[in-house]
């Protein structure tokens, strides 16, 4: 007499197709998703830089003068002094910033990333480092 098969579960090929499956997804989908998080955190350091390009207008309004920090990386200094005490910088993001101040009427703001991916503004709203 032969006992009736039970007919749940899967078989191990189903199985092994599945997992196959999963990883072509996760080959394909982990660099898609690494270029949204580099594309967000380069927008967010844009962004810091346009309220930079802001702040320091209305400096130079009520100083006459632009501020600057010099080189190095200044973030919590800039959001101490230029941003009056606000976290508007993120100071623990891939991006430091630090604001050169020419000369009374000119400055370079930079947002620096591990010391090779670079994005500039400067006085007239201009980006690039050139």
């Amino acid at each position: 007499m032969k006992l009736p098969r039970a007919t749940r579960g899967f078989t191990l090929l189903e199985l092994l197709i599945v997992v196959v499956i999963i990883g072509i997804l996760a080959a394909v989908g982990t660099p898609m998703v690494t270029g949204y998080i580099a594309d967000g955190k380069q927008k967010a350091a844009e962004a810091g830089l346009r309220a930079i390009y802001l702040m320091q207008k209305d400096w130079l309004r009520e100083e006459g003068v632009y501020y600057g920090t010099g080189t190095g990386s200044h973030t919590s200094k800039i959001n101490t002094e230029l941003f009056s005490g606000n976290s508007t910088l993120d100071e623990s993001g891939d991006y430091s910033f630090q604001i050169v101040a020419v000369d009374s009427t000119s400055f370079v703001a930079s947002a620096i990333a591990d010391g090779k991916d670079t994005l500039c503004i400067n006085q007239n709203n201009k980006t690039g480092c050139d």
